[in-house]
């Protein structure tokens, strides 16, 4: 690496030190969580937090129900749950047979 080189990085990387160690005010963590928000609702994927609020249940049921395998349509990528958003539309139009349950059988 030759000297410009060595110095154009040393000056980056108190750049990105610098922009770290600035505090990030309410309104621009809001406003970046808004933007994160509006993204998402743009995107063709929802999250278990949008199957939450649709079926009316909780976080940790709504990944239970991904982890059990009962939502159609539902893709694992790595450590993350991706909901096609067909399948949201479908189960808000209340479609029958998107989430899978199994027969209950009560002991006699």
């Amino acid at each position: 690496m030759d000297t410009y080189n060595k110095e154009r990085h040393a000056r980056k990387h108190k750049q990105r030190k610098r922009r770290k160690q600035q505090k990030l005010t309410k309104a621009v963590l809001q406003a970046r969580a808004e933007a994160r928000a509006a993204k998402r609702r743009a995107a063709r994927m929802r999250t278990p937090e949008d199957l939450a609020a649709v079926l009316g249940i909780g976080r940790n049921q709504a990944y239970g129900l991904l982890n059990e395998r009962k939502v159609k349509g539902a893709i694992r990528l790595e450590h993350r749950w991706l909901i096609p958003d067909t399948i949201i539309e479908r189960i808000i139009a209340g479609e029958p047979g998107i989430i899978v349950e199994e027969p209950r059988i009560d002991a006699a």
